[in-house]
């Protein structure tokens, strides 16, 4: 599994090979390697493959979509196309590779990624402890340095020289089997719907990190505090039951597939009940078709991404069946397509958002009846830069 959160895609490739490497040499599939040519051209081969769909997590703006754990890495996701690059690579043009490292960069020096004495802070776009890992430590976010291999290029290398050139032409819908997602691409942007959990429990959030209904580098995501209430579960982007007063989401699937341009889920947020979920990308966002079999009465939350309430021009507008956030940059509209259920904006806790301090939630809430309930929601979201 790649993690882009972590930037280590070179690394999982290069591990992936050399075992594979071992396991050959081990039952005699292949004659002994001098100087490890076969390796090596197993490691071109899948850096050509992984490309191929990489690509498409890089926003024109430069930021990478925020999916999966290790994200205190930051700008580490840049450091395959470093690798590309110093072991003369070109799987896209050289020019193309330098963009989306250039651009990568810039995003991250625009962020607020470094402490008062300019040392790196673990959390994502600001200093967060709540996202960390069990196993982050004041020195992980250096892992980002990988990305610095650029500096072992000698001074005549094309790269300095090389102008950066924007994102090549991408498919509006790329479905990724092995990521088990469908990626969207509009205008520059990237949303990726994620229809397998690719994480086991083990690591904190890996709700969060991996099963949300979709991702987008422009809001990025939220990491809850806890599932006691729904301000501190701040549950972007899912389907979630209130029960007992306490909040639950999807924590696996236990069947997916991508059709036809939709994303098709089965899960279970809690025993007793059942979903199918059917996520359709659309011009101005996704359409969501859950059908609910429930074996006692509840509530659930149908929520989009959450918006800043502290930016520049913030307002929210609520109505009888909708929701809406938005400041200057970025909007998400959140309304039942079949005019049911009641819009609300959930207030979540500080610090829950990977992006912003401070965020509201636009969702509509649902009766939930014991039995078969569908529920029909469209996801509106417009981001600026």
């Amino acid at each position: 599994m790649v993690n882009i959160g972590g930037g280590i895609a070179v690394f999982c490739i290069a591990a992936l090979g050399k075992f594979v490497h071992k396991a050959e040499d081990a039952f005699g599939l292949h004659p002994p390697d001098p100087g490890g040519v076969h390796l090596a051209a197993l490691y071109r081969y899948r850096a050509e493959l992984f490309t191929q769909q990489f690509v498409y997590w890089f926003d024109a703006n430069g930021a990478a979509l925020p999916f999966g754990r290790s994200l205190t890495y930051r700008f580490a996701q840049n450091c395959f196309w470093s690798a590309c690059i110093w072991a003369g690579l070109e799987p896209l043009p050289l020019p193309v590779m330098k963009g989306i490292i250039v651009r990568n960069f810039r995003w991250w020096l625009s962020q607020n990624i470094f402490d008062r004495d300019g040392i790196l802070t673990i959390g994502y776009c600001y200093p967060q402890m709540y996202m960390a890992e069990n196993y982050n430590a004041p020195g992980s976010p250096y892992w980002s340095m990988k990305s610095f291999l650029l500096l072992a290029l000698p001074d005549d290398h094309p790269f300095w020289v090389a102008e950066a050139a924007p994102l090549p032409a991408l498919h509006a819908l790329k479905p990724m089997p092995f990521a088990n997602m469908l990626v969207q691409r509009r205008a520059g942007r990237v949303t990726a719907y994620p229809a397998g959990v690719n994480q086991v429990p083990g690591h904190g959030q890996f709700r969060e990190k991996y099963a949300k209904f979709a991702y987008d580098p422009r809001f990025g995501f939220c990491a809850s505090r806890s599932r006691e209430v729904m301000e501190q579960a701040a549950p972007d982007s899912m389907l979630a039951f209130v029960i007992d007063r306490n909040v639950f989401v999807r924590r696996a699937s236990e069947s997916w597939k991508i059709e036809k341009g939709a994303v098709v889920i089965t899960w279970s947020p809690f025993p007793g009940i059942e979903v199918t979920t059917t996520i359709t990308p659309t011009a101005t966002g996704h359409h969501r078709h859950h059908e609910v079999d429930s074996a006692f009465d509840c509530e659930a939350y149908d929520t989009g991404f959450a918006v800043p309430n502290f930016a520049p021009g913030y307002d929210e507008t609520v109505e009888n069946h909708s929701a809406e956030a938005h400041c200057d940059t970025l909007c998400c509209k959140v309304s039942s397509a079949s005019d049911e259920g009641e819009g609300v904006l959930i207030k979540c806790d500080p610090n829950t958002s990977l992006y912003f301090a401070n965020v509201r939630l636009p969702a509509v809430k649902y009766a939930i009846a014991k039995g078969h309930t569908v529920m029909d929601t469209d996801i509106t979201d417009i981001a600026e830069k």
